[in-house]
């Protein structure tokens, strides 16, 4: 499941929340899981002058050719 750039999994008893840029936060409950998501993805796209990537979007940390 993901929202905006992060993804909500199963992490042992609990459930994590987790971006492409390598935060994690583990909750309690699924629902507080999606809800974390999606508040935090909706801050993102408030704040930041480009949307974010999707989780699921390929990243590669290669360099660029000129």
């Amino acid at each position: 499941m993901s929202s905006g750039p992060f993804v909500v999994h199963p992490h042992g008893d609990r459930w994590a929340v987790a971006s492409v840029d390598g935060v994690l936060i583990v909750t309690s409950t699924k629902r507080e899981a999606l809800d974390l998501a999606a508040e935090a993805a909706a801050i993102l796209a408030r704040t930041w002058p480009q949307a974010p990537r999707r989780a699921d979007e390929a990243r590669s940390f290669a360099p660029k050719d000129d």
